[in-house]
């Protein structure tokens, strides 16, 4: 599959006509893969990609691993070509590189995309690829989905692919941010594979690469056995420490510059290595003895320079891969390769994965349209933020809840289904500002009477607090950083003279009070989106209340009910039945499609009655007595 290249390809493909060629205009990574499964006609279908080339054995241990285990993806692992030159192992020995998931020798939890495949059913079975992925995370998006359905995924070490890492600096972190984006969508389907606002994944397996994973502390060890004894001696790795990596974090470098912009606005001389600790106090100076207390902390590029050395000897050093990487790395330009990649990795990565969370956060179109319907049709119900739904035939919250999850769905629209761990059901995102978590509760009134009880609370968004705390970091800075020491205070002059004093202080403080009607604005516009964003989740929830055919209490006659089928006409009655049929046309004409009858009725006996005529359904919604009125 060619998905909207401008190289050679198509003239290459043309030379081999046992091989079937298809081209098509660019639409993702994750839309090609999905072309192929449709376009294939095998039982099993093997994915690699256009940077890659398979072992001539590839296919042989990939088929021979999925029919001994009866699993349903297998996949094996991506090595590096020895000729690709000193950056392309520089990129091989850095994070953030392809690399397989293992739970144990033979189980995988993740298989990358460049060396894989699958029973064509059982691919086909889970819909294949997601479209939305267009550079990266459709992998992890179909092993994700095919452990959730039961299936098995294994790994074959033999089936190897040979795979060329990027080239330049640049194109390595054009990658990283691709795979960043990619990790925000995967966090919007996924969330309970996530954890943290840093949408850090959650992993059962063991990631098996060379870099990102913590530092070493200690030596791998050999289990040689009594005496030597040992005949299958294993090696086992040392533990990893994880935290020193977070001084290579966005999240860190970003607190940093916020502390530095605190150290010289209260004390100017101090001297910025790390992070705030604490703050020290002096009586006798007053508040401008608040000053950040500084502690050393090893700086972000000595651990990225730890990282790099850990990363060239996490292997043996007898693969010949390595030998030139650890030559490089004797070198001043291996070393600034090496600790520039770690370096930008994590911030590169971690930026693209926050804006791909707030830029494409929107509600869609048609339930934009949806919303416009039922506030002409509902008015003020769409403002409530409550709403009790009654049914007669046993319709409950779980139901209710299936129909917002698939009309979400169906329209694209950003939630996030809760996998258990808060106290709601479904958070509905409206923009990168705000967003509504539902709650549902149903009361069991007997006989198949169902009170379902829906509550919306808003909510503000990680970007919505993000900017609200820069506003006030910025008013606190330009508030104490223009402040001078003030002598006594003249009561007269401000008796006699307050507009001058007044003006005086406005002027010395034009910029922090300029803030203020930016903060109003904010939560103007935040209070608007509030709203539009309630509406719209109300409407969805009406409309799907309305299909399921449960009423709202208080107003039962918003929702239409299914309408039956319409009758065929009735035969010719006698005489003495016309009153009685006159009587029927105008009931059923006046009381709605409740009463119109199923079948054509046919003459009844005396004393029995008609058939075909249904009564209307009555309400047994509870009733609210209404209060005494004195007289």
């Amino acid at each position: 599959v060619d998905d909207g290249s401008t190289d050679s390809t198509r003239q290459i493909a043309a030379r081999f006509p046992n091989v079937r060629y298809h081209y098509q205009r660019n639409h993702g990574l994750s839309v090609a893969r999905h072309v192929g499964m449709d376009l294939a006609t095998g039982e099993i279908i093997a994915y690699t990609d256009s940077d890659c080339f398979a072992d001539e054995d590839w296919l042989y241990y990939l088929v021979s691993k999925l029919l001994e285990t009866g699993a349903s993806a297998v996949g094996g692992p991506n090595l590096l070509p020895t000729h690709d030159g000193p950056v392309a192992a520089c990129v091989s020995a850095s994070p953030g590189t392809p690399a397989h998931i293992l739970i144990d020798d033979q189980v995988a939890e993740h298989i990358p995309g460049c060396n894989m495949a699958f029973w064509a059913d059982r691919l086909r079975a889970i819909d294949g690829f997601d479209a939305v992925y267009t550079k990266a995370g459709d992998d992890v998006d179909v092993c994700w989905r095919l452990q959730a359905q039961g299936e098995r995924i294994v790994y074959a070490p033999a089936a190897m692919v040979w795979h060329h890492r990027r080239s330049t600096v640049r194109a390595y972190l054009k990658q990283q941010i691709g795979y960043g984006e990619a990790e925000a969508l995967l966090k919007r389907k996924h969330p309970d594979k996530f954890r943290g606002f840093r949408a850090e994944s959650l992993w059962k397996g063991r990631i098996y690469t060379r870099a990102g994973l913590g530092l070493a502390a200690g030596k791998p060890v050999i289990n040689y056995g009594q005496f030597a004894s040992g005949m299958f001696q294993t090696i086992y790795s040392p533990p990893r420490i994880w935290w020193p990596l977070v001084a290579l974090s966005l999240e860190w470098w970003l607190v940093a510059f916020l502390l530095i912009g605190l150290a010289i606005v209260f004390n100017p001389r101090v001297s910025v290595f790390g992070t705030t600790s604490w703050m020290e106090a002096d009586p006798n100076r007053g508040f401008e003895a608040f000053h950040p207390k500084i502690v050393l902390f090893r700086p972000p590029p000595a651990e990225a320079v730890e990282e790099a050395f850990d990363a060239a000897l996490l292997a043996q050093l007898g693969n010949p891969l390595l030998i030139l990487p650890v030559l490089m790395l004797l070198t001043t330009a291996g070393v600034s390769y090496w600790v520039a990649m770690h370096i930008a990795q994590p911030v590169e990565r971690a930026f693209a994965r926050y804006r791909m969370r707030f830029q494409t956060i929107r509600i869609p179109e048609r339930l934009r349209g949806l919303r416009r319907t039922w506030e002409a049709k509902a008015g003020r119900l769409l403002r409530r933020r409550q709403i009790d739904l009654w049914s007669e035939t046993g319709v409950g919250r779980e139901r209710l809840l299936e129909g917002l999850v698939a009309l979400a769905k169906k329209n694209r629209w950003n939630i996030r289904v809760d996998p258990g761990w808060a106290p709601l059901d479904i958070t509905f995102y409206g923009d990168r500002w705000c967003k509504i978590n539902l709650t549902t509760a149903t009361d069991n009134h007997g006989g198949g009477r169902l009170l379902t009880r829906v509550r919306l609370r808003l909510r503000a968004t990680l970007f919505y607090n993000a900017v609200v705390f820069l506003l006030w970091y910025v008013l606190v800075l330009g508030w104490f950083g223009n402040r001078t020491p003030e002598p006594g205070i003249d009561y007269d002059h401000v008796i006699t003279r307050p507009w001058k004093l007044l003006m005086d202080w406005v002027a010395d403080n034009r910029w922090e009070l300029a803030l203020i009607p930016v903060l109003l604005m904010i939560l103007w516009r935040l209070r608007v989106l509030w709203w539009q964003l309630n509406r719209t989740v109300m409407a969805s929830i009406l409309s799907v209340a309305e299909e399921l055919g449960m009423t709202v209490v208080g107003a039962p006659d918003l929702l239409r009910r299914p309408a039956l089928a319409p009758a065929p006409q009735p035969p010719q009655r006698r005489a003495a039945e016309q009153p009685v049929a006159a009587v029927l046309g105008e009931s059923a004409v006046s009381s709605g499609p409740e009463l119109v009858p199923q079948h054509a009725p046919q003459p009844a006996a005396p004393g029995e009655p008609l058939p075909g005529l249904q009564p209307a359904p009555v309400s047994t919604a509870p009733v609210v007595p209404s209060p005494p009125v004195a007289v």
